[in-house]
């Protein structure tokens, strides 16, 4: 029996050095100094109550200040929510905040853009946004239940170890000196409110309470899209994703806790852009039916309600600082009961018809058969505008492409585009005056 007993804890003190190996190992590999869902994640497991939780992704992030929130409505709100979050973890994180607070009401994002590329969990290869959650969550059956289900068995070392993802750099003592050196400040130790990177490389200043806030806009008639390399659409969502709704909405309905679906606007020019939107409302509709779930879809306010109003967007799907106040007031007054429950409209192609005509910005893909690069002038009134285009290469002057007519479309060679600018002027159908002059000198797009 001793010798069993030894053998036992002999078992466990292995186990136990293994464990602080590889804590330590993801300590010195892991740099996740400028991580802000690691500040938002410390306050989460810091709260004194959350009555008001929202869960979503970057549009939440950017767009919700759950601080405007608490002092406009008197309760304690809390954003649960990082970039390119999926459902299952914020599935997650709801199963993680109800086991620690009285959560009132939950706002889970549904947008139109997360979920039209919602793929089998089986078949993700990219886990960065599975492992910003993941990584803080304390371990417990919640967390395993979460790795295990977020993708195939081939990346479980990967997941449940972090420091794995980062093998490469066990033999450059210079990054593990310059990780170490950076964990060792009082900022990191402090968990305190800083500039951090987001996904797309620019800085936001983290808030607090999971908000952070751009303080940059795109400039008139600049936004500049790229085509997105995986198609979005419905017909696109998979079943996997549809599943996790429902065990959030069956999770909140068994745990007597009010759930309401959110969208954030996402801008008038991604809005014309995407054809199908209008598809949207019924493939919620159907899946909350007879559940007595709101949705609330910014996106069909009408525009004496909540106007488009460019200075408020960092880009044509994220906020800035401007805009998430505007959102945050409307989200107050939601809460409050003063937003009527018939002010919504019922299609998107209503708001965009209303809105006063505008020229947006260009969408753009690759064509790599032709060789070529097409782009798209953007407006919610296409015939209302007709443009020319120049174009100037890095390596000549400038070109006309087109004189002024309603196309809206045109197309490159690729060797034109390295170093390349080129102007946009646009003016209405008709009129002989010579129309506004755009130029773009950045080709790098916003999503």
């Amino acid at each position: 029996m001793n010798k069993i007993i030894k053998r036992i804890l002999s078992l466990f003190a292995v186990a136990a050095l293994i464990y602080a190996g590889c804590r330590l190992l993801t300590y010195m590999l892991q740099d996740d100094t400028a991580s802000k869902t690691r500040l938002m994640m410390h306050e989460f497991y810091n709260q004194d109550n959350i009555d008001y939780l929202f869960v979503g992704t970057s549009h939440f992030v950017y767009g919700i200040d759950p601080i405007l929130i608490s002092e406009k409505t008197g309760k304690k709100a809390f954003s649960a929510s990082n970039p390119a979050q999926m459902p299952d973890a914020s599935l997650a994180l709801i199963k993680e905040a109800v086991g620690l607070y009285k959560i009132k009401e939950i706002f889970l994002e549904m947008n139109y853009f997360v979920v039209s590329q919602c793929s089998p969990f089986k078949e993700r290869t990219e886990l960065v946004s599975t492992y910003s959650v993941s990584d803080y969550l304390r371990f417990s059956g919640n967390k395993i239940s979460f790795l295990l289900n977020a993708s195939s068995g081939s990346h479980y070392v990967n997941s449940f170890w972090p420091g794995r993802r980062y093998w490469e750099k066990i033999t450059d003592l210079n990054y593990i000196d310059e990780t170490l050196q950076k964990k060792s400040t009082s900022k990191y130790k402090n968990y305190t409110s800083y500039y951090a990177n987001n996904e797309m490389g620019k800085m936001a200043e983290y808030k607090g309470k999971g908000f952070s806030a751009y303080y940059t806009r795109v400039k008139d008639h600049q936004f500049l899209f790229r085509e997105p390399s995986s198609p979005i659409g419905l017909e696109y969502v998979s079943s996997d994703c549809v599943n996790i709704y429902e065990k959030i909405i069956d999770f909140c309905k068994n745990n007597q806790i009010k759930l309401t679906l959110l969208s954030t606007p996402a801008g008038n020019p991604l809005l014309q852009y995407v054809k199908k939107y209008d598809e949207f409302t019924p493939f919620v509709h159907d899946l909350v039916e007879s559940k007595d779930i709101k949705f609330i879809d910014m996106n069909l306010l009408p525009n004496d309600y909540y106007p488009y109003v460019q200075t408020n967007y960092m880009d044509g799907l994220h906020q800035n600082g401007n805009g998430a106040e505007q959102i945050s007031n409307f989200i107050a007054d939601y809460i409050n009961g003063s937003v009527p429950d018939d002010v919504f409209l019922n299609t998107v192609s209503e708001k965009l018809k209303a809105s006063p005509s505008d020229y947006y910005g260009i969408f753009y893909y690759d064509d790599y058969d032709k060789k070529e690069r097409e782009f798209s002038l953007i407006s919610n009134n296409p015939d209302y505008f007709e443009y020319k285009i120049e174009f100037k290469p890095g390596f000549s002057d400038y070109r006309l492409i087109q004189d002024y007519s309603v196309n809206n479309v045109f197309s490159v060679p690729f060797d034109w585009i390295p170093d390349c600018e080129f102007k946009v002027s646009f003016r209405q159908t008709g009129t002989l005056a010579e129309g506004e002059e755009i130029r773009y000198v950045d080709m790098e797009p916003v999503y």
